[in-house]
């Protein structure tokens, strides 16, 4: 399928957006790597989080296997999805979003709650088949939130 400027535009704000709730609520339910991986695009891929700088999806793959033996009952609220600058090859979208999740180390008797407000900046292209991915994913600032939920 052949993408012409215009067509991303469209595809920078509206499938954007459903980008950006697509990944969280697969981050929420812990769906398979592999149902993941498409999200994010295959050559340049560049990702940052607190816990370190990860490269292309062999990182992404590595990273979610450490990410789900470490976080659980995780929760992504959005509050806000801003596309910046959409445009001929690629739009920045800032994203905010509440993060809530408990870990667990042994030997302790209980779970301990976090609960952060992310702001998330990414990069997004259009895919091989128009749908955007994502080619560059930072997260910008975690700031904890005062009420875990």
């Amino acid at each position: 399928m052949f993408v012409t400027d215009t067509d991303f535009a469209t595809l920078s704000v509206a499938s954007t957006r459903d980008l950006v709730f697509s990944w969280f609520a697969a981050l929420d339910r812990r769906d398979d790597i592999e149902d993941i991986v498409p999200f994010f695009a295959p050559d340049g891929l560049e990702m940052e989080f607190p816990e370190g700088k990860i490269s292309g999806r062999d990182g992404l793959r590595n990273w979610y296997a450490d990410i789900t033996g470490i976080f659980f009952d995780q929760k992504h609220e959005i509050r806000s999805i801003s596309v910046i600058d959409p445009g001929r090859t690629a739009a920045t979208v800032e994203v905010v979003v509440h993060w809530y999740a408990r870990t667990w180390e042994p030997p302790a008797a209980k779970s301990t709650s976090i609960a952060a407000e992310a702001l998330q900046r990414w990069i997004v292209v259009a895919g091989r088949d128009g749908r955007p991915v994502v080619k560059d994913y930072r997260v910008v600032s975690l700031t904890p939130l005062s009420d875990p939920a």
